[in-house]
């Protein structure tokens, strides 16, 4: 995630909740990390943690109510949506297992004539994911959705889809072969859900990434009782507690 993408949540917030861009001048000043005054995206910050009583940390409380929780929600059920097309309850070369990706009939054929064999290779590839992890431990499940998603590139929703802001679904993601932070953290989400991962140990958040200074997301699993997640990142592969990861500072949270 991008500043322009930044200053497009803080419009969902004040106004009409729909994306735009940040100002030159407000790149500008959040690019000039040098100086000790607030950069624009860390006022931006501030704006969304006052506006909804946010506090620092990676406590689930940061999951908040109200609008702001129910919009990025809404938009996470139009990715369902269409992501329910490709899914079935039974599998397409494979045993449908309960908790799985199964995939629609002729799935497969559909994509390799739309998109090519390589794109149909990668969502087969996903669909035996699913598969293959059954009866592994949760924590097993996180380091394989995560190394497979993380081995696709990055790339913005203008250069891939023309749009100054685009969620897309797994099957979206894996047919162009490269995504957002947001494309990288909801497809983790999705396909650990459809593995039988608790959706309330799960949470998509909006962060900062200090060193970068822009705003980016991440996926949050949360153990029994921790308030310490595990974080799963397309910027850094390794699996690690929040706490163990001090370059990123926590806006919110959502789930659907």
């Amino acid at each position: 995630m991008n500043l322009r993408q930044i200053y497009f949540l803080i419009i969902v917030i004040v106004t009409t909740f729909s994306p735009f861009n940040v100002s030159a001048a407000a790149q500008a000043n959040a690019s000039n990390s040098h100086q000790t005054s607030p950069s624009a995206l860390d006022r931006q910050i501030e704006n969304i943690k006052d506006l909804y009583s946010l506090y620092d940390g990676w406590s689930l409380s940061l999951r908040v109510s109200g609008s702001l929780s129910s919009q990025n929600a809404y938009h996470l059920a139009q990715v369902n949506k269409r992501l329910d097309d490709y899914l079935t309850g039974t599998s397409n070369g494979l045993k449908s297992v309960k908790n799985g990706i199964n995939l629609t009939t002729g799935v497969l054929d559909e994509v390799f004539q739309q998109y090519g064999s390589a794109a149909s290779t990668r969502i087969n590839a996903w669909q035996r994911l699913g598969y293959f992890t059954q009866g592994l431990s949760q924590r097993a499940k996180l380091e394989k959705v995560n190394r497979f998603f993380n081995r696709l590139a990055f790339k913005s929703d203008q250069e891939n889809w023309g749009k100054s802001d685009y969620w897309t679904s797994p099957v979206e993601l894996l047919i162009s072969n490269a995504g957002d932070c947001e494309d990288f953290a909801i497809a983790k989400y999705l396909t650990l859900k459809a593995m039988g991962v608790e959706i309330d140990r799960l949470r998509i958040t909006y962060v900062k990434a200090v060193e970068r200074g822009k705003a980016h997301m991440v996926l949050a699993y949360y153990e029994d009782g921790s308030e310490d997640p595990l974080i799963l990142d397309n910027l850094n592969s390794k699996i690690l507690p929040a706490t163990k990861r001090p370059g990123l500072t926590p806006v919110f949270s959502f789930n659907g």
